[in-house]
């Protein structure tokens, strides 16, 4: 069932990747992950700010249950947004892409989708960069939690671990 935010009193419903986009996306976003996992690890924890054991919380979600301590905390966002910065610009509109992809947005009465594939923008003027990064990052939490769930309770999965 996709999840629903509220963005600058816009509302939004996040939806899923499919699993070769999971895939694809995971993939573009590998190196990202080392940065993410502590502010995933913050997020999970019932205070946000003590690691969470294996198999308790979720990791998508803040205090509220709604993500909104991930989207309303600019130093939860500044990781993704400094490496997708650092990607190519060819991976990092991929990802941005995919994600915006399987967003809605409520207009009127009815929901209807944000991202025009075809011209690789916004539907919506007002869909701003730090707009696109939090719902990217939202549905990136969304749809690779578990994924990233599994680094979190296995240490020795860490990508620094593997170094």
């Amino acid at each position: 069932m996709p999840s629903e935010i509220e963005i600058r009193q816009v509302k939004y419903r996040i939806g899923k990747l499919s699993a070769m986009k999971q895939l694809h996306v995971s993939r573009k976003i590998a190196p990202l992950v080392p940065a993410l996992l502590p502010i995933m690890l913050e997020l999970a924890s019932p205070k946000g700010d003590t690691p969470v054991p294996a198999g308790a919380g979720d990791v998508t979600q803040g205090a509220g249950g709604d993500g909104s301590a991930l989207l309303s905390q600019p130093r939860l966002l500044q990781p993704f947004a400094d490496g997708l910065a650092s990607l190519p610009d060819d991976q990092a509109e991929y990802v941005i892409g995919e994600c915006l992809a399987v967003v809605q947005r409520f207009q009127g009465n009815a929901w209807f989708s944000i991202w025009s594939p075809a011209a690789k923008l916004p539907v919506y003027d007002d869909i701003d960069l730090s707009i696109m990064v939090e719902l990217s990052v939202k549905v990136i939490a969304d749809s690779l939690g578990p994924f990233i769930a599994g680094w979190l309770t296995s240490p020795a999965s860490h990508p620094s671990a593997m170094a």
